[in-house]
């Protein structure tokens, strides 16, 4: 499968799940984009979600504790 399609697919899985968030479309643009760009470091962080989450831990928590240790490259991500 080309790059160009396999974007496509990706923007689309993630805007569908974007949605259901409620946020103005330049905020759900600017995640989509940052997430299509890196997509390997999203992966990481959703694979600690995954391991932690199979110990029990609560998702929001886990996604806050992630947040916080991840916070300063997220950041970066979004500036850019």
């Amino acid at each position: 499968m080309n790059f160009m399609l396999q974007e496509f697919i990706l923007r689309q899985m993630i805007m569908a799940q974007i949605k259901k968030l409620n946020l103005p479309k330049d905020k759900q643009d600017k995640i989509v984009n940052a997430i299509v760009k890196n997509p390997e470091f999203f992966k990481k962080m959703a694979e600690e979600m995954q391991s932690e989450m199979k110990s029990g831990q609560n998702q929001m928590q886990i996604a806050q504790k992630l947040a916080g240790k991840y916070q300063d490259e997220i950041k970066q991500i979004l500036e850019n």
